[in-house]
């Protein structure tokens, strides 16, 4: 009827092109002669397009360790309850020292002030979890985490800083920021990744 569409043309980001392996290269495994090259595959989370369900299988029928949100909420509570229970014996200690003994009040609130004076305050805006050294975490029923955040920008600085991926901990990254992932993450030589995604008809998606 003489209606034409507007045509677009997209072009992959240099670092997309540079730092993924293409897809008709082997797996690194399949090399054994190839020893430098180490590559991470890396899933590309569309929301509400079946990643949670890839993300659950490769962990819990696969026995895959993984990148994700997941590591750094478990060692976030676990930091949190570690606290916690420091807190609980130092007042239980200070409670006891103190029953029946008022001459030691003021001695308490002379240990408290050094105390204070002596603490250092964590850096700003980094969460005590975040500054712990790279290890697995288990979420108690079995499947294992590194624990990073690879799904926010500020995770991603913090997983670059603490040398996430030349560390080779995970099987597998999940993330929905596929760019910045591959910017900030890899480095194109001995570190690439292998991208592979789960795609959902756009209409469906939006309904979901």
């Amino acid at each position: 009827m003489g209606i034409e569409l507007e045509k677009t043309t997209f072009k992959i980001p240099y670092e997309l092109d540079k730092k993924l392996m293409n897809w008709y290269d082997r797996p690194s495994y399949m090399d054994h002669h190839v020893n430098k090259l180490k590559e991470t595959p890396i899933f590309w989370h569309i929301l509400k397009s079946g990643g949670t369900t890839i993300k659950l299988m490769y962990a819990s029928c696969y026995n895959f360790v993984e990148a994700c949100e997941t590591g750094g909420l478990i060692e976030a509570i676990m930091a949190e309850e570690q606290e916690l229970q420091r807190l609980k014996a130092e007042e239980a200690q200070l409670e006891q020292n103190s029953n029946g003994m008022q001459q030691n009040r003021q001695l308490q609130e002379n240990n408290d002030n050094q105390q204070w004076q002596q603490w250092q305050p964590p850096q700003a805006g980094i969460k005590p979890s975040e500054q712990l050294p790279l290890r697995i975490v288990d979420s108690g029923d079995g499947r294992k985490y590194v624990n990073v955040d690879v799904t926010t920008s500020s995770g991603i600085q913090n997983a670059v800083q603490r040398g996430f991926v030349s560390s080779h901990l995970a099987d597998v990254i999940f993330t929905p920021l596929l760019v910045e992932n591959t910017v900030k993450l890899l480095d194109g030589g001995e570190n690439k990744g292998r991208l592979f995604a789960m795609f959902r008809h756009p209409v469906d998606r939006v309904v979901s």
